[in-house]
């Protein structure tokens, strides 16, 4: 079950990285996100983890390719 913060932050951040990601990478762009997330989903399920730790880990999941935005190495 995703709370309603992380519904926030990705209705908020997969339209930022659309926008501010380089259409140059070929990887690392919101489908691979989208991907990351879905197989952190099913982690956490996997590991039965609470709500606190699904919500942390799908965080994780959902930034962890902020610093492209910033530089591309």
């Amino acid at each position: 079950m995703l709370t309603v913060r992380f519904k926030n932050a990705l209705a908020w951040w997969i339209p930022e990285l659309e926008n501010q990601l380089s259409t140059d990478f070929k990887y690392h762009n919101v489908d691979h996100t989208l991907s990351v997330l879905e197989y952190c989903r099913l982690l956490a399920e996997d590991e039965k983890l609470n709500t606190e730790e699904t919500e942390i880990l799908l965080f994780a999941a959902l930034f962890h390719d902020y610093g492209f935005i910033k530089s591309p190495i």
